[in-house]
């Protein structure tokens, strides 16, 4: 059963100790706080994180970006280092670039086929999931804060903050700071804007007794939300680490978390559990929509803080499928980020490589002084227009004789002007613009999108991991590390869908549902009456079979380990919660189990249903299986012996009628 699994299965991969990402310092991603005054609805709804190495330099580099819910004057994002980092901002367009590549994808296509059926003709076939029209048969279904420097450095709850840096970095202003005293810093903190509540109190001092930096970004004034871009953060020797007991501070509930991690191996997790989402407990019939709600389930199984890998693979093989009709709307692309925005307006990145460095060329803007220039830099360069890059044009564009709402009256202006090289909707080409901004705007644009795409490809494999978490269970920062050996994990699962005639008559009431990933192939009733399939979409519910509906969610829980073993150990389902806290402080380079805890054999977590034979003009049962008083034989049904015998007598009469006459 388990190589069945192959493609859904998320066995790890594992590296050599000496092989991770440095020793003893970690990344951060920390929280959104409240201003003062800050209302409670001021949240993080979810969190992209790309962590990668430089072998050469030494150097880590890592990506962070998150959703915030709330009006742009509260924003406030702390982020807590091992050291001072050189700070810089990236753009959405390369996380979007990602999940368009890997993100997890339930492709489901539904055929004109029947079973079972004595007479069927209809023209309706086609895919489901990934936003894809069911009946297209080629498709698959794939205001702000208002900013004022703050001292150098301040005496505060007894204890002395200081402010190691202060600067602007493109739409964010920024303080470092460190301190010796826990509650200096949160009184700092609270005195510049960053409301942070009491409870932080011991997260705090667990990262000051530890000598850590804290990075607070605040908007400049003036910058709208559409102004939020990931932040980027360059420092030698550390280990991939995403501190989620900071990030609890103001979280919303089943958070989503993507980690990507550019390594020498398959990423696994350290100090939490791992996951599998159940195929069975998946709604195929509509492309595995329900994902990230049993991907939530599958973690509440592992007492809360465990990941799923999604994706597991060589570097340089990345690489997205053509770009289809539906993805300027962002519908063909079945992420469980509820964030993801769409794909660039232009096709420059429709298909081939992930990222085209022909397409990151800055130096036309290099002399831009009007609209017009503007335009033909467009036009020339090429660049992928994403909502960041369009935000700063339209800045720096209206930052001098271009009125605002003028450039909002003409629509798709950058697309247009791009695709074209003019300036469209009677604007006036000569006016002024801001070439110094734009210039220096774009350049960081293309320059970080190329840096981290060549630390990407720089690296043997890309693993993405997911998790979805609530503050509750934020009680430790999660940890990675690498392994070398293991299988790769695709990111793309398959299912098809046809008709089935239960009856073996001409109505079809049943669909069967052929999972590729298992191996495995059900009928799946749900009592629907009726035809199975309306305009080429299945009216069954696969989840709800009852041989599925109280599966769990988690097909297999896991401790993973890179220095004592090079297989994921299944955890059994007793073991969990000990597990769970034996692995809390488990480090890189260090047996994930601590000594005198070992793991009990656990026996198979989901037992997979054998497959639903054929069917040839047989009845079946609710469940899916053949029904032992249908008819069995061919085109033709057996009748019993006192039948048959009552049969033969009716047709000897019949015939010694027709011999009297």
């Amino acid at each position: 059963m388990q190589g069945k699994l192959s493609t859904l299965k998320t066995v790890l991969s594992v590296v050599a100790a000496a092989a991770s990402l440095g020793a003893g310092s970690a990344w951060a991603c920390g929280a959104c706080v409240n201003p003062p005054g800050g209302a409670s609805y001021v949240k993080q709804k979810a969190e992209r994180v790309l962590f990668g190495y430089d072998p050469v330099t030494k150097d880590s580099l890592v990506w962070v970006e998150v959703q915030y819910n709330g009006p742009p004057g509260a924003f406030g994002w702390v982020i807590p280092m091992p050291k001072v980092p050189k700070v810089g901002v990236g753009s959405t367009y390369l996380f979007d670039r990602l999940d368009q590549a890997v993100a997890p994808r339930m492709e489901t296509t539904v055929t004109a086929d029947t079973e079972n059926c004595r007479s069927y003709s209809s023209s309706s076939s086609g895919s489901l999931g990934c936003g894809a029209s069911a009946n297209d048969s080629s498709a698959k279904a794939t205001g702000a804060y208002n900013y004022e420097a703050a001292d150098a450095s301040s005496d505060a709850g007894g204890g002395h903050v200081t402010v190691l840096e202060q600067a602007q970095v493109g739409p964010y202003v920024y303080d470092i700071i460190q301190s010796d005293k826990a509650d200096a810093m949160l009184a700092w903190l609270n005195d510049n804007g960053f409301a942070t509540p009491p409870a932080a109190l011991p997260i705090l001092q667990s990262h000051v007794t530890k000598g850590d930096v804290f990075v607070a970004f605040k908007l400049q004034a003036g910058e709208g939300l559409d102004a939020i871009r990931p932040v980027t953060f360059r420092m030698q020797d550390a280990d991939p680490c995403v501190p989620l007991r900071l990030t609890s501070v103001a979280a919303e509930d089943d958070m989503t978390v993507v980690v990507y991690l550019a390594g020498p191996g398959r990423a696994i997790p350290k100090n939490q559990l791992h996951v599998q989402v159940n195929p069975l407990r998946l709604t195929w019939e509509s492309g595995g929509d329900n994902y990230p709600q049993l991907l939530a389930a599958a973690m509440d199984e592992a007492q809360g803080r465990a990941f799923a890998t999604e994706f597991a693979g060589p570097t340089k093989l990345l690489s997205v499928a053509p770009v289809l009709a539906q993805t300027a709307k962002g519908e063909n692309i079945i992420s469980s980020v509820q964030f993801a925005r769409p794909v660039a307006e232009n096709s420059a990145y429709g298909s081939g490589a992930l990222i085209d460095a022909t397409h990151l060329d800055a130096s036309p803007f290099a002399n831009v002084a009007t609209l017009g220039d503007l335009a033909t830099a467009l036009h020339k360069a090429d660049l992928p227009l994403t909502d960041d890059l369009a935000a700063n044009l339209t800045e720096d564009t209206t930052a001098a004789t271009v009125g605002l709402d003028r450039l909002v009256g003409c629509p798709n202006l950058w697309a247009q002007m791009q695709a074209t090289g003019q300036v469209p909707c009677k604007l006036d080409a000569k006016a002024a613009v801001d070439g110094v901004g734009i210039a220096k705007d774009t350049k960081v644009f293309a320059e970080s999108i190329a840096q981290a795409w060549q630390m990407v490809q720089g690296a043997k494999t890309l693993t993405r991991l997911q998790m979805r978490i609530s503050p509750a269970e934020m009680t430790r920062d999660p940890l990675f590390a690498f392994h070398s050996t293991l299988p790769d994990v695709a990111s793309v699962h398959t299912a098809t869908m046809h008709n089935v005639c239960s009856q073996g008559d001409y109505n079809a009431d049943a669909t069967r549902l052929t999972l590729t990933d298992l191996d495995r192939s059900y009928i799946i009733t749900n009592g629907n009456a009726g035809g199975a399939f309306t305009m080429g979409t299945p009216t069954v519910k696969t989840a709800q079979d009852k041989r599925f509906a109280t599966l769990p969610a988690a097909y297999v829980v896991q401790v993973l380990d890179e220095v004592q073993s090079a297989a994921p150990a299944e955890v059994a389902p007793e073991q969990i919660a000990l597990i769970d806290q034996a692995i809390a402080s488990a480090k890189p380079g260090q047996p994930t189990l601590p000594n005198g805890v070992s793991l009990q054999k656990a026996a198979v977590r989901v037992v997979l249903p054998d497959s639903d034979k054929p069917l040839n003009f047989q009845k079946i049962t609710s469940n899916g299986a053949a029904d032992p008083g249908g008819c069995r034989s061919g085109h033709r049904a057996a009748l019993p012996p006192a039948l048959a015998l009552l049969a033969l007598t009716a047709t000897l009469v019949l015939w010694r009628r027709r011999e009297m006459r």
